[in-house]
This record gives C-alpha cells, sequence and structure tokens, in this order.
C-alpha cells in the first residue's frame, strides 16, 4: 500500500474526443480538497477523486507510453466500436530505464489479465488506482490513461484482422504477443 501520508488521486480532463483520466501520487497536504468530489473510505481509504479539470502539476512530456486497442459492444444498442487506450508513465526521481519499462510492462500485464480483465469504465479506472496504490508500482509517480473513441474509417475492424502486436523498444527489437481472449488488441510503443 502507499504509505500513510501519500493518497492516490484521479482527475479526469476531456479534450475533444480524448478522454484524460490522470491517477497521481501525492502528498496528502498537496490534495486540494477543493478539487475534491470523493474521498475513498474502507478498502478505498487513500483513493480521491478530483473534479473535472482541476489543476495538475504538469510534469511534462512522459517517459514511457503503452498503447493497446479494445473492442467493445454496446450493451443497450450491439454496435460494435473501437477504442484507443494509451498508458503514459512518469516515474519518481532516479528511477533508471530498466525499472521504467519493468514496471510499466507489469502494470500493464496485471491491468489486462483475462481473468481480472474490468468490464466497464469505472472497473477500469478503480483497477488503475488500486494498482498505483500498490507498492508493487511505487516507482510510478504518474499514470495517464487517455481514451479516444476511433471513428469507423480510423478502427480496425476486428481484432481478428489484427493477429498479433509488435512492441517496438528504441533499439528496434520486435516482440509479438497475440490478441487476447477479450479481443484486446494490445500494441507497445515504448519511447
Amino acid at each position: 500500500m502507499a504509505s500513510a501520508d501519500e493518497e492516490v488521486v484521479m482527475t479526469p480532463s476531456k479534450q475533444g474526443k480524448v478522454t484524460h483520466i490522470k491517477i497521481e501520487r501525492k502528498k496528502k497536504q498537496q490534495v486540494n480538497q477543493d478539487d475534491v468530489v470523493f474521498q475513498g473510505g474502507g478498502q478505498h481509504k487513500g483513493l480521491v477523486v478530483n473534479r473535472k479539470n482541476a489543476q495538475d502539476e504538469d510534469l511534462g512530456k512522459p517517459q514511457l507510453q503503452l498503447g493497446f486497442m479494445c473492442f467493445l459492444v454496446d450493451q443497450k444498442t450491439e454496435e460494435h466500436y473501437v477504442e484507443s487506450r494509451k498508458l503514459k508513465f512518469w516515474y519518481v526521481d532516479g528511477c533508471d530505464y530498466y525499472n521504467q519499462v519493468t514496471t510499466a510492462y507489469e502494470f500493464f500485464k496485471e491491468l489486462v489479465r483475462p481473468e481480472s480483465f474490468p468490464r466497464d469504465y469505472v472497473g477500469f479506472i478503480k483497477k488503475c488506482m488500486k494498482q498505483m496504490q500498490s507498492d508493487r508500482y511505487s516507482l510510478a509517480r504518474k499514470v495517464d490513461l487517455e481514451v479516444e473513441h476511433m471513428d469507423a474509417a480510423d478502427a480496425p475492424m476486428s481484432p481478428g484482422q489484427c493477429p498479433c502486436v509488435c512492441a517496438v523498444l528504441p533499439t528496434d527489437s520486435v516482440s509479438v504477443m497475440s490478441v487476447n481472449e477479450f479481443g484486446v488488441f494490445m500494441m507497445v510503443l515504448i519511447y
């Protein structure tokens, strides 16, 4: 768990078609209580939800980014659509590149594990927040979940048409992963 003097703060925002869910570890005294709309208790103690577009510290360009596509079905209309989701990571000072990559990969792997893959937005965001609260990811200072609903013309037709994913590393090495059983197409970009 995060230390007793830390909270995991989620701040939503929207820029055009893109929704940003910023999740950051903050010292309790750094949390602006005027921005807080929900403070977790019980098993969710230490989780804080800010109002939309609350002030957020600009940490500059993310140190690492992972991206993947979700092939979804609207339960009411049965319409199929695709979302592009990106996880952008910032780390504590002094975190070396190896630990940055390892932390991001482990965070991502746990998040999309088939047996516990979140079925809705709230579950997905909550799982991201709970993972940030874990000591396992203490090197991650901030994660920005970027969600974009893809236009039909820009989106891949189905996960079956994208049978594999390449992870492109700065060393130009390539590894391949398959689409998981929930149709989540994963493309990993690390910069």
